[in-house]
């Protein structure tokens, strides 16, 4: 090292660790996440946090090795007998979701569904499917893409 050079800071937020390699520590917050997935009623949590205290880092490690961590004491049977109530129970709610939706609600979805981009005219039915977590910001887009999946198979029965 020459005099004056700093070296490379390894702790310097860098945006997401992706090489699972590289993601150390964090065993008490996994074992919460999983822990909530597992039970017999499992339930959505919230990871919150400053910017760039490894939130993403977290979850995306978690993902990587979440069958180990989730399913490690569940049978290929048990997760087979999940998922059709999983299904069942997220195609009740999108169906109710829906049907709160206002005509305007609706007709905006139908519309970005085929493909079209929103007007000014949809700037209030933008901000207000934005607020409840259906459309991104720019309001061309869903937030959560299985949203999008039951939207468009429920158009798809109409």
């Amino acid at each position: 090292m020459t005099s004056g050079a700093l070296p490379s800071n390894p702790f310097v937020a860098a945006g997401m660790i992706e090489d699972p390699r590289l993601f150390v520590g964090r065993k008490d917050e996994l074992h919460a996440i999983a822990s909530r997935m597992k039970g017999d009623q499992p339930t959505s949590i919230n990871i919150v946090g400053d910017k760039h205290i490894g939130k993403s880092s977290l979850l995306h490690y978690f993902v990587l090795t979440w069958q180990q961590r989730v399913l490690n004491n569940s049978s290929r049977y048990d997760v087979q007998e999940v998922i059709p109530i999983v299904l069942e129970r997220g195609n009740q709610y999108f169906r109710a979701l829906w049907r709160s939706l206002a005509d305007s609600d609706r007709s905006l979805l139908r519309r970005i569904i085929h493909g079209e981009t929103p007007t000014q005219q949809d700037k209030g039915v933008v901000r207000k499917l934005t607020r409840k977590e259906i459309l991104i910001q720019e309001g061309n887009a869903f937030q959560v893409p299985l949203v999008q999946k039951y939207i468009e198979q429920l158009l798809e029965e109409e």
